[in-house]
């Protein structure tokens, strides 16, 4: 187990919280997707007063945050698979999951990442509340979470950076902060 450093951490999550996009599905027209996919999990989303359905644009392959980190498609790709079932927090505190991740679609042409998701709507209900509020103004964001040894970064002359033997961690719902890619928004 590799351990990382505060400052480290302050860094990745600064990276990653600017590089997301989410979208509620409770009333979007992508509610039956989200149903659909949460029903083929065994999770039962419609008419839910406890469990809402989001999906957003998670990340982006080969090219460069607004942090200069750069996910690699392969890796990412490799990678993946270990978005399902990881925790959704709120602005990257770790201790305040209000949610997880359900699965997953990568858009080859546009290189992006869209997660589908489970908020526990009920349990947080003035959290929902600013997350529906946020979403209307079109201010919600989300960004990822992903684990990567420092150590094994390739680093460009450019000051960007690939991450190398990533694993997903998560990610987070951004009340208060930016994310890292402008386009990360809940969708």
């Amino acid at each position: 187990m590799q351990r990382i450093t505060n400052v480290e951490l302050g860094e990745f999550l600064k990276d990653f919280k600017e590089r997301s996009v989410t979208t509620v599905l409770e009333e979007g027209r992508e509610k039956d997707e989200i149903i659909k996919i949460a029903k083929a999990k065994g999770i039962l989303l419609k008419d839910s007063k406890d469990l809402a359905g989001f999906k957003t644009v998670y990340a982006f392959t080969d090219r460069p945050n607004r942090n200069g980190a750069i996910l690699p498609k392969a890796k990412l790709l490799k990678a993946l698979p270990t978005l399902v079932g990881k925790p959704i927090d709120i602005d990257h505190n770790r201790r305040y999951v209000v949610g997880f991740y359900i699965d997953y679609r990568y858009i080859a042409n546009k290189n992006m990442v869209i997660a589908y998701g489970i908020f526990f709507k009920n349990s947080f209900a003035d959290e929902w509340e600013t997350v529906k509020e946020k979403f209307k103004n079109k201010s919600l964001a989300t960004s990822f979470e992903i684990w990567s040894p420092k150590d094994k970064y390739k680093y460009h002359t450019d000051g960007t950076y690939e991450l190398a033997e990533m694993e997903v961690a998560g990610g987070a719902i951004l009340f208060d902060t930016t994310p890292a890619f402008k386009d990360a928004k809940v969708l």
